[in-house]
């Protein structure tokens, strides 16, 4: 009798695994379907493959591409590889999520600012952003953020109404932990501080220095050092 308990077990547990790993992706993906991203909602389409590996058309705004994932460990903690591309953008890496924490890793990105900033009354920029994002993670109970990285703008034209433009030259970004709050760093090729900011403890906040108006032409006097310009959101 135990041995037929046994494996009456082993072969319930081996039918509930084989069901799970050929659940189909549409149901548990369609869910993200119209999710707001800034104004506009996120749309999929074309979902294919299992929960566990597959792909899928997005468009958001003007902007339509690919995504695909498949799951991965990454020791004991499991996982999605993602790869997302479209309109000149490329993501791709490696994210996972607990009940205590979100985590990305090795995050390669290159994002075309022409894109990006097209349509923007605000105004536009071309050149290209790359950067590799080692490791960032956000605990939800905390609020700690830990992120480290680098980020690098190729220099390029920005233009703003009504009718000014600047020649912007290559710029330098880093990602650093600080006493449990995850930092950024932009500074220019004579390494003078343009913008800076930081995430934990449930808040983030981004400052702009003089420096950067400057390095556009369009501030006089003050210091390089003089915050211009900033704001804070709660997480």
């Amino acid at each position: 009798m135990p041995r037929l308990l046994t494996l009456t077990g082993v072969f319930v547990a081996s039918l509930v695994i084989f069901l799970v790993w050929l659940m189909p992706a549409q149901p548990f993906v369609r869910k993200l379907d119209g999710v707001m991203l800034g104004e506009a909602p996120l749309q999929l389409h074309q979902i294919r493959g299992r929960i566990w590996q597959g792909e899928a058309r997005w468009r958001w705004q003007g902007y339509r591409g690919e995504l695909r994932w498949a799951t991965r460990w990454r020791g004991l903690s499991p996982g999605l590889t993602l790869d997302v591309a479209g309109g000149g953008l490329e993501l791709d890496g490696w994210a996972g999520v607990s009940p205590s924490a979100v985590t990305l890793r090795e995050l390669a990105l290159r994002v075309p600012l022409a894109e990006i900033s097209r349509g923007m009354a605000e105004g536009q920029a071309d050149g290209v952003v790359t950067g590799n994002i080692e490791h960032l993670r956000w605990h939800r109970r905390s609020g700690d953020v830990f992120a480290s990285g680098a980020l690098r703008y190729g220099g390029g034209q920005i233009t703003w109404p009504p009718d000014g433009s600047a020649r912007v030259p290559p710029l330098e970004g880093r990602l650093y932990t600080e006493d449990n709050v995850a930092r950024l760093e932009i500074v220019d090729p004579q390494g003078t501080r343009l913008v800076d900011g930081e995430a934990g403890n449930g808040e983030a906040a981004l400052r702009v220095y003089r420096a950067w108006p400057r390095l556009l032409g369009v501030s006089q006097g003050g210091s390089d050092s003089d915050v211009v310009f900033q704001v804070s959101q709660q997480l």
